[in-house]
């Protein structure tokens, strides 16, 4: 197993590190981890890592390519050995999925004390190199995740009002804007992307992102062309969808930008219902996001899965992901079905 840390070693790493290298992921919780963390060193270079949830040996030669002393890795529930080999420098991981046994990496996170504990990777970066609260909370609650110090940004900001839950929090108010416009703007490229975090870097208030200020004005265009896209699919879904018991599901052609995992989320906040499924169909291949309520939806997806080729899934308890072949969609589905309504 790797070394394992506390977050003030890795603070004093990224401190001695004159080029540091960040690696995150595609949603709100790695971009905000990253800002952070750039914003704190001012220095080094980063890299939005959206092909899968593994980072795979490749992205070894684009850290060795910017001559890097340190990689960090934001978010990411996977890293391959081939990945960590192949680096010509040392590799730090921040992460709050399930453990991952791996060798020759410095590797934080908090279910190594306590397996069921729950957390966002903003929230335990935030926790490493400080910065603005605000910035934090956004990375926090888009991940489900409620921390300590939302009261500190209630007081300082008018991002929202009465709220009961996280969810509140993501669907209704001007924190819920801020959050959807970052997911968005996440649906880029990689190169635009990091043109978007750029901007962002410089971000001094979160007003600036929600009514498109200073800089921020460019991703205006940006945000609505996608946004267009969003709700056209939203409106089919709610069309198109099933409903079969405890189970709400729809499967959507592909496109571009996948949806899944931010629609199956909002349709489960606001259609009430235990368990939503989405899936998109390329024709060859399905990809979707499970969402629910209180069910775990693990054990349910690891079933389905059984005995078929090339398929793939897992995730969190209320939230999972899926990759299967189109021949075999049905099979999982009538699995999926008969797991929620027992």
């Amino acid at each position: 197993m790797s070394k394992l840390v506390n977050l003030k070693e890795i603070k004093e790493l990224l401190d001695k590190s004159k080029n540091p290298f960040f690696l995150f992921d595609e949603d709100c919780d790695g971009l905000c981890s990253y800002l952070l963390f750039k914003r704190y060193c001012k220095k080094g270079n980063g890299r939005v890592v959206k092909d899968s949830p593994i980072v795979k040996k490749r992205y070894a030669s684009i850290v060795n390519k910017y001559e890097a002393d340190l990689v960090v890795v934001l978010d990411k529930p996977i890293i391959e050995q081939e990945f960590v080999d192949n680096c010509k420098c040392k590799v730090v991981w921040i992460d709050h999925h399930p453990i991952v046994d791996i060798k020759n990496v410095v590797y934080f996170n908090p279910k190594f004390e306590d397996p069921n504990t729950q957390s966002a990777t903003t929230y335990l970066s935030y926790n490493c190199v400080g910065g603005d609260k605000w910035m934090a909370l956004i990375g926090c609650v888009a991940d489900f995740y409620m921390p300590d110090f939302i009261k500190d940004v209630k007081k300082e900001y008018d991002l929202f009002g009465n709220y009961k839950d996280v969810e509140d929090l993501i669907y209704n108010g001007k924190l819920s804007e801020i959050i959807k416009i970052l997911s968005f703007l996440l649906k880029y490229p990689v190169e635009e992307v990091m043109d978007f975090c750029n901007i962002l870097e410089d971000v001094k208030n979160p007003f600036e992102i929600l009514n498109f200020e200073g800089r921020c004005e460019v991703l205006k265009k940006e945000y609505f062309k996608i946004n267009k896209l969003y709700e056209d699919l939203l409106k089919k879904a709610l069309v198109d969808m099933k409903k079969d018991g405890k189970l709400l599901w729809f499967v959507y052609p592909d496109q571009k930008i996948s949806f899944s995992s931010l629609l199956s989320s909002f349709l489960k906040y606001s259609t009430g219902e235990e368990v939503v499924l989405l899936g998109r169909d390329d024709g060859r291949y399905i990809k979707g996001s499970l969402r629910s309520r209180d069910m775990d939806l693990r054990p349910i997806v690891k079933l389905a899965l059984e005995n078929l080729n090339d398929a793939h899934g897992g995730g969190h308890k209320n939230a999972c992901g899926f990759g299967i072949k189109r021949d075999d969609f049905d099979r999982f589905l009538e699995r999926v079905k008969e797991e929620v309504n027992k």
